[in-house]
Formats: C-alpha cells, structure tokens, sequence
C-alpha cells in the first residue's frame, strides 16, 4: 500500500475517533437548545453535547462546539445533527479554507502606500492638514490608520491591525466608514474571532464599487460556508460569478466556496460542476488543488 494512501487512511480514521468523542458549548451567542427525550433546553457555555444529539439555533444566535480535537461553528439558524456537522465539517477542512483567508491579505492594496505601522504624531497631523481627510486626536486620518492596519496585517499583527482599524473606524466619515469596518471584520476573522468577523462584514452590504468588494465578498462567504451558513454564501457568491467582472484568481475562489455551499445542501450537481470549475481554471494552484481533494471525496 502507498505511504500517500496510509496517511489518508490514518487521517480519516483519526477523524472519525475525534468525531465520535463528546463535545462541549465553548461559545454560545443567543440561543442554542438541544433535544433531550423529544423536549428542547436551552445550551449554556460548558455544557455537554452528545456526539449524537440534536441541536436547534436560533434565529440570529451564533455557537462553537468542540470536543478537543475538532470545533463546529453555527451562524444559521437551524436543526442540526452531531454527526452531519462533523461529517460536514471534515469536507470543508479538507479545502483548506484557512490558507485561502490568509492568503487575502497578499491582494489587499491601500497598504502599498509604503507607510509604517508605526507612523504617527505630528508629521501624519502636518498631512493630513493638506486635505479633507477625517483626522483624530493621534494625529492620522482614518484613510491612513487602515493603511497602517494592512501593514500590521501583512506582518501578522493581527490584534494591533484589528485596533488600528477600530480607532479608524470610530473617527471615519460616511466615506471610509464601511472599508475601516471591512478591515475590523477581516483582522477579526484572522484571529479566529468568527462571529466578531461576521458581524463586522456584514455591518455594511458589499459595494461593487469599492476597492475591496471582491475580499468581502469572498471572506464573508468563506465564513459562511465554515459556519454551515450555506444559503447565505450562495446569496453572496451567486451575483458575483454571474457578474463576470471578478479576475480569474477570485473567480476560481468563488467557484471552490460555491461547490462546497452547493455540496453541503446535498446539491452534488451544481457542487460538482462549481468545483470542475474552480479545479480547471487554473490549473495546479492551490485553490485547483483544493477542488480536486473535495471532487475526490464525493
């Protein structure tokens, strides 16, 4: 037996063991009940979830199970079953959508200004006197804070970038605004703050006119697919394929988050037709690469 078919083997097996350990309540926002003798109670942060039960959230709640060695987070209301999430949640790992969220930030351009996180004080206020930027009281207007954040990001501060952004944010206009609040949802979804991040995103509806339109679009359906929100991510992904406007790079992540959308409401059709599509685009990158491994498990 090939050594690349022994490590899948093991794998698959180590995520059936982990699937079928129990799980526990480690976040909760809003209401998250289980079924327990065909009666509903409402789950508390540290309670016990069987790797069998039912669970039921609520509209607009917001939950993270996990049993150690896998977490399942919930931003759709709806009936869950343990061991559908799991499964589905093993699908959804086995594309990597986390290396695709970090790699965003190698598109992000306000940042290419050439500015220094660490540029503040009097010379940013002496700029910024030059225009009609939003200035706060360290001196930086909003536009050069989020320039600031992306450079943090890019070097992996992602705590300081999220900051940076806020304090953005909390001085913007009308203008800047949604983009600084963009960035906060992004810093967070990096941190692995999935509800702040999708709260944030969705603070303010995608603008095709906006320089990060495309990002949004495709980190927010990203965390809707990793949140089993799947009608959600088509909402997202659907107009924007069909507009035809997105470059082919973006275009190709569409289609990969499309699949899995499609796929996890057993919808292997148009699934396996999104993921050709995103598997041929261009050939041998890594978003190919993940559409090939999720075409192979179906």
């Amino acid at each position: 037996m090939r050594t690349g078919t022994i490590a899948a083997l093991v794998l698959v097996a180590a995520a059936a063991l982990a699937g079928a350990q129990g799980f526990s309540a480690d976040y909760v926002q809003g209401v998250l009940s289980i079924e327990q003798s065909g009666s509903w109670y409402e789950v508390s942060i540290g309670d016990a979830i069987p790797a069998d039960g039912t669970l039921k959230l609520g509209a607009g709640s917001y939950a993270e199970l996990s049993n150690g060695a896998v977490t399942v987070k919930l931003s759709s209301p709806g009936t869950y079953r343990m061991p559908d999430l799991v499964k589905a949640n093993e699908t959804i790992s086995s594309a990597h959508l986390g290396n695709l969220l970090s790699r965003r930030i190698e598109v992000l351009t306000r940042g290419d200004s050439g500015q220094s996180p660490n540029s503040v004080g009097g010379v940013r206020a002496a700029e910024a006197q030059s225009g009609p930027q939003t200035v706060w009281a360290g001196g930086e207007s909003a536009e050069e804070l989020i320039a600031q954040g992306i450079a943090l990001l890019k070097n992996g501060s992602y705590d300081e970038a999220f900051y940076r952004f806020k304090d953005a944010y909390d001085n913007a206009d009308s203008s800047v605004a949604p983009e600084a609040r963009f960035y906060m949802g992004y810093a967070a979804s990096l941190k692995n703050d999935t509800f702040k991040a999708i709260t944030f995103l969705t603070s303010y509806k995608p603008d095709p006119a906006s320089s990060y339109y495309s990002n949004q679009v495709l980190i927010l359906a990203q965390l809707y697919v990793q949140t089993f929100a799947y009608k959600d991510a088509l909402g997202l992904l659907d107009p924007y394929i069909a507009a035809g406007s997105a470059a082919d790079q973006d275009l190709q992540t569409a289609y990969l988050l499309q699949g899995l959308a499609y796929r996890g409401l057993s919808d292997a059709q148009h699934a396996k037709t999104a993921l050709l599509k995103a598997r041929d685009l261009i050939p041998g990158s890594p978003v190919a690469d993940a559409a090939a491994r999720v075409l192979a498990g179906m």
